[in-house]
Order: structure tokens, then C-alpha cells, then sequence
């Protein structure tokens, strides 16, 4: 379907821009096609692009709505490699994991060397103090 629109837009004389493939993948991981938005951000870094945080953020929040812990951690770590600041919504996503999926969560934390838990939040902005994270996790909660 992406390969179909994407020609489809070369054939009018539009290329996809970072833009659409940010909404693509977010409608994918939305629609719990997790392998199809996969797909779309490798062609989104084939093309040239980088994936932002809102590439991420969609991502992250497919996974954890599947209780996929190890790819939400895989996408931190990616995030970080990238020098992709967490942002208030990621962080929130994380903070909510271990009570959507408690004993997926420990047994997956457990397996995981010790150094992740603690760097996930090591790796928002400055900005974000604790006092910041708390004030989204339970403003998320609220909504």
C-alpha cells in the first residue's frame, strides 16, 4: 500500500517529504501495523531522511500498546544514538509500561542489563526536570 501511494506521487510529480512519511508511520503504528510502519521508516532513511522525535514517539507508542517492551527499548536506545531528545509524551509512554504490562515488564527489565532502566530517563532534555515527569505521568493518567 505505502509502495503504491508513494509511486502514485512520484507519478504526479510529488516526492515524499519527511512529512509524510512521519504521518504514514504514525497511521501504521495507530492502526497496530507495526511492520508496515517498520517498513515505511526504512524507506524514510533510504530516502535521505531522519526519523524525529514524532517518528519515535509513534513508534514507541505501537509497541507498548502490543506490550512489545524489548522494541520500545530498542527505539530508546536508537532515539539516543540518533541525539533524539525523549520528549514529555515519550517519557510519559515509558512511565505508564510497568502498569500495562507488569509482568512483561519484569521479566523483560530483568533480562535487560542494568544499565537500561535507569539511562531511558538519563536521556530527556535538561528542560525536563523530575518534577516535569511526574507532572506528565499524572497528566496523562488524568486524560
Amino acid at each position: 500500500m505505502v509502495k503504491q501511494l508513494i509511486k502514485d506521487m512520484l507519478v504526479e510529480g510529488l516526492a515524499p517529504d519527511a512529512v509524510t512519511y512521519s504521518m504514514l508511520i504514525n497511521m501504521y503504528a495507530k492502526l497496530g501495523d507495526l511492520e508496515e510502519a517498520e517498513r515505511v521508516l526504512k524507506q524514510m532513511t533510504a530516502s535521505g531522511f531522519v526519523p524525529d522525535v514524532a517518528v519515535f514517539d509513534s513508534l514507541i507508542k505501537g509497541y507498548s500498546a502490543e506490550g512489545q517492551i524489548n522494541k520500545v527499548l530498542k527505539l530508546i536506545h536508537e532515539m539516543r544514538a540518533k541525539n533524539v531528545a525523549l520528549d514529555p509524551k515519550i517519557i510519559s509512554t515509558i512511565i505508564r509500561l510497568p502498569e500495562q504490562t507488569p509482568l512483561l515488564w519484569s521479566a523483560t527489565t530483568a533480562s535487560v542489563p542494568h544499565s537500561h532502566g535507569p539511562s531511558i530517563l538519563q536521556s530527556a532534555p535538561p528542560s525536563l526536570t523530575p518534577v516535569h515527569h511526574y507532572h506528565v505521568a499524572l497528566t496523562s493518567r488524568a486524560l
